[in-house]
C-alpha cells in the first residue's frame, strides 16, 4: 500500500513540555501525477467516516524525521493516544510529543532547530483506500476527492507545501486573530513562511473580521480561511517550482496574490514562468525544454503537436484526446511555440539542436540536409535520433494514421473477439464447452483428467498488409501540408475498413452462409445447430424462435446445453430502424390491430443492433458475446498495440522519405456455436 506525504508548517510549540498542537492536514489540494490519468489535484476530504484516525490515537503512531524509512532511529517523539481528532471539517490536529531532553542527542539538535524557527515545516504520512475522480475540462483540472484515508505518521521535514496548517498553539482561535495587530498577523503568517505587502495583509485582514466563528459543522470555505489557502497555495507552489532556478521570476508570487488570481490562472502563471525559465535559445541552440522526462522527449511532443497543427487535422486528434485512445492526451493539442512555424523552420530547428549551423541556406538545403544521416564535419550523424526532423515527421503521420484507424467506424468490432499471436505460425486455441462438466470425487478417490475432444481443439494464425507511401522533399520545402494531412488519416480508416471488408466477405460467402470449414459444410449449416431454417420475418416471434434455437446448442459432447445467449443482432440497412424498434419498444410492435399493449417478449434482448450497407436482403444474424463464444476472431501480431504501424526509411528511390505502412492481422471463423444466421423472409 503506498503512502503519500503531504508537507505542512509550523506554527508554535510548547518548549518546557516538548509538546505542541499539530494542523496535520486542512484538506487543501495538492498537485499529484499519475500515468494513467496524467495531472490532477488531490484532496483530502475531512467529513465524518472518511478519515481513519484509530492509527495515530493508539499511542504508538511515531513522529519522524523526513520520513526516514520510518525506521526507529529516525522516530523523534510520538503522537499523543487519542489526540487526533477533525475539527469542524475545516483541519485535522494531534499533539505531538518529542523525546526527553538528553535521551537523543539527535532529537535535541532538531528540536533546538525548531525552537530557533530554522526547522519550520512538518509533513503527514498517508495511505489511501478510496477516491472519488472527477474528470476534469479544459477550464478546470481533474480532481481526485480522497473519502477515505489513513494518516500514519508525522515528520518533520525541510521544505513546505500546504502552509495553511502546522504546529498551532493551544489557543489561538479565529476571534484571536480577527483582533491582531497588523504586526502580529505579520508575524504569525511569516511563521508559516508567508510574506505580505501592507495592502495584501490589509484584505487578509478584512476577510477575518467578516470571518464567523467556526463551529462542528460548518463549511470550511469562509472567506478569510479562503483567502488564506488561497495565499498559501500560491506562497508554496512558487516556492516549490522556484527551488535552484535562478531563472525563475522572484515576484510571480507577489505579483498573483495581488492580482487575485484563481488556481487554474495561478498554476497557468507557474507553468509558464517554469517553461520561459528552463527553454534556452541561442545562435546554436533551439527549443531545448528541460520539462517532461527528458529534453528530447518534450522537445519532440511539442513539435509533433506543431505538426497536427500544421497539418489542419487538429480535428481528428482532438477526437482521438476525448475518446481515450492510447496513445493521445491533451499535449498532443498544444504545439507552444512552434505552432506558427513552416516545415522547413522545423526542419532548421532540428538541424541547430544538432549543432549544424544554417544561416544563409535555402530551404531546400536545410530540408535535405535535416533528412541526411551524414552531412560532413561538425555534425553528429548516424542513426536518427528521437528529436530529429524524419523520426518527429514519421511520429506525427503515424500518430495521424492512429487517430484515422481509431475513430473510423466499424461493425466488425462488435461481433469478433480481438486475439494476439506471438508469430506468423498456426496458434493453439481451444473452443467453448469442451470441458463439459467436472468428475466426481469419492473420498479417498483420484481425480481423473478430462479428455480434450479432437473438435475442440482449433488454431488461429495472423497475416500481413501494407504499402508505401512517399513524402518529397519538394512538398516539404514548399510546406504543402496536404500531403501531410489527409493521406494518414486514410491510411489508418483503410486499416479499419480492411479488416470490415474482410469480416463481410467470410460472412458473404456461400450466399450468405460463411466460409467452408474442414467438414465441406459452410460455417453456417443446420448440422452444426446455427441455422433457424424457417426464415422467419423480423418480428418478435422470430427473433424469439432464433433465441431458442441458439440457447439449445450443445457442448461439442452433444451432453450439455452451453445455453448460449444473442448480444449482438447485424441487419442490413435497409432493416436497422425496424430492428432497433423491435428491440428497445416496450410492446410488441408486431402485436396487431387491438394488441398494441402486448409486451414485447424480447425487449433489450441485444446490447447492440448495427445495420450495414455490406449486407443486403433480408438475412440476419446473432452473435453472442465475442469474449464467450467468439464466431470469428481477429488475431493481431503480439507488440504492435492491434493497429497498423508506420515505419520510415531515408529515400532511396525518391528525393525525400518513404513511409511503409504495416498491419498484421488476419480475420478467421472460429467457432460456429458463437452466431446464429436467418434467411429472413
Amino acid at each position: 500500500m503506498k503512502i503519500w506525504t503531504r508537507r505542512l508548517s509550523l506554527g508554535t510549540i510548547d518548549i518546557e513540555q516538548r509538546t505542541a498542537e499539530v494542523v496535520f492536514t486542512t484538506g487543501a489540494a495538492v498537485e499529484r501525477s499519475d500515468p494513467r490519468i496524467g495531472a490532477y489535484q488531490e484532496v483530502l476530504s475531512l467529513a465524518p467516516g472518511h478519515v481513519r484516525l484509530e492509527r495515530l490515537n493508539s499511542g504508538a503512531a511515531p513522529l519522524l524525521a523526513d520520513h526516514a524509512g520510518r525506521e526507529v532511529a529516525a522516530q523523534l517523539g510520538v503522537i499523543e493516544a487519542g489526540s487526533a481528532r477533525i475539527d469542524g471539517q475545516v483541519r485535522g490536529l494531534a499533539t505531538v510529543r518529542f523525546a526527553p531532553k538528553g535521551v537523543d542527542p539527535k532529537v535535541d539538535v532538531i528540536f533546538d532547530k525548531i525552537a530557533a524557527r530554522i526547522i519550520r515545516n512538518i509533513s503527514v504520512g498517508y495511505a489511501i483506500h478510496r477516491m472519488e475522480l472527477q474528470p476534469g475540462t479544459d477550464e478546470t483540472p481533474t480532481v481526485a476527492l480522497i473519502t477515505d484515508w489513513e494518516p500514519f505518521e508525522l515528520s518533520v521535514v525541510a521544505v513546505p507545501a500546504d502552509v495553511g496548517a502546522g504546529f498551532r498553539s493551544l489557543t489561538r482561535n479565529i476571534t484571536q486573530v480577527r483582533n491582531m495587530t497588523q504586526e502580529q498577523l505579520m508575524a504569525l503568517l511569516s511563521s508559516l513562511g508567508i510574506t505580505l505587502t501592507p495592502e495584501q495583509l490589509a484584505k487578509l485582514q478584512a476577510a477575518f473580521k467578516t470571518a464567523p466563528e467556526p463551529s462542528a459543522d460548518q463549511s470550511r470555505s469562509f472567506a478569510a480561511n479562503a483567502e488564506l489557502t488561497r495565499i498559501s497555495t500560491i506562497s508554496s507552489l512558487v516556492a516549490r517550482h522556484s527551488k535552484d532556478n535562478d531563472n525563475f521570476p522572484k515576484d510571480l508570487a507577489q505579483r498573483l496574490i495581488a492580482s487575485g488570481a484563481s488556481d487554474m490562472q495561478v498554476r497557468e502563471a507557474v507553468l509558464n514562468a517554469l517553461v520561459d525559465s528552463q527553454v534556452r535559445i541561442d545562435s546554436h541552440h533551439y527549443g531545448d525544454i528541460a520539462m517532461g522526462e527528458t529534453d528530447n522527449e518534450k522537445f519532440g511532443a511539442a513539435m509533433v503537436a506543431a505538426i497536427f497543427h500544421r497539418t489542419g487535422r487538429h480535428d481528428i486528434i482532438k477526437k482521438a484526446v476525448d475518446g481515450g485512445v492510447a496513445g493521445f492526451s491533451k499535449s498532443d493539442l498544444d504545439g507552444g511555440h512552434f505552432r506558427a512555424m513552416s516545415l522547413p523552420d522545423m526542419a532548421r530547428i532540428c538541424l541547430e539542436r544538432r549543432g549544424v549551423r544554417s544561416d544563409g541556406w535555402s530551404r531546400s538545403k536545410i530540408v535535405g540536409t535535416a533528412f541526411a544521416r551524414e552531412v560532413g564535419a561538425g555534425f553528429r550523424g548516424g542513426s536518427h535520433t528521437t528529436s530529429d526532423f524524419p523520426v518527429l515527421l514519421e511520429n506525427a503521420l503515424g500518430k495521424l494514421l492512429m487517430a484515422g484507424y481509431a475513430t473510423a467506424p466499424d461493425t466488425w468490432s462488435l461481433v469478433c473477439r480481438r486475439d494476439e499471436v506471438p508469430d506468423f505460425r498456426d496458434a493453439p486455441r481451444y473452443r467453448q464447452g469442451f470441458l463439459g462438466t467436472l468428475n466426481r470425487v469419492n473420498e479417498g478417490g483420484e481425480f481423473l483428467n478430462i479428455p480434450v475432444p479432437d473438435g475442440a481443439k482449433t488454431t488461429i494464425r495472423t497475416a500481413t498488409k501494407g504499402g508505401i507511401i512517399s513524402i518529397s522533399r519538394q512538398a516539404i520545402v514548399n510546406d504543402d501540408m496536404s500531403a501531410l494531412s489527409d493521406l494518414p488519416v486514410r491510411l489508418g480508416r483503410a486499416a479499419k475498413l480492411s479488416i470490415e471488408s474482410d469480416f463481410y466477405a467470410l460472412l458473404a460467402a456461400n450466399s450468405g452462409l460463411g466460409p467452408m470449414l474442414g467438414d465441406s459444410n459452410p460455417f453456417f449449416h443446420s448440422s452444426r445447430a446455427n441455422v433457424n431454417g424457417t426464415g422467419s420475418v423480423l418480428t418478435a416471434a422470430g427473433i424469439d424462435a432464433d433465441r431458442s434455437v441458439m440457447a439449445a446448442q450443445k457442448d461439442i459432447n452433444n451432453s450439455e446445453f452451453l445455453d448460449v445467449r444473442p448480444r449482438v443482432l447485424l441487419v442490413p440497412t435497409a432493416l436497422g430502424a425496424a430492428a432497433r424498434i423491435l428491440n428497445t419498444s416496450a410492446v410488441n410492435p408486431d402485436g396487431g390491430a387491438g394488441k398494441s399493449q402486448i409486451p414485447n417478449p424480447v425487449q433489450g434482448i441485444f446490447d447492440t443492433v448495427a445495420d450495414t450497407p455490406r449486407l443486403s436482403g433480408t438475412r440476419r444474424y446473432l452473435f453472442a458475446d465475442p469474449l464467450i463464444v467468439p464466431a470469428f476472431i481477429v488475431a493481431f501480431l503480439e507488440g504492435q498495440n492491434q493497429a497498423p504501424i508506420i515505419e520510415s526509411e531515408d529515400g532511396w528511390r525518391i528525393d525525400g522519405t518513404e513511409l511503409r505502412v504495416k498491419f498484421d492481422y488476419f480475420v478467421q471463423p472460429f467457432d460456429p456455436k458463437g452466431a446464429l444466421t436467418n434467411a429472413g423472409a
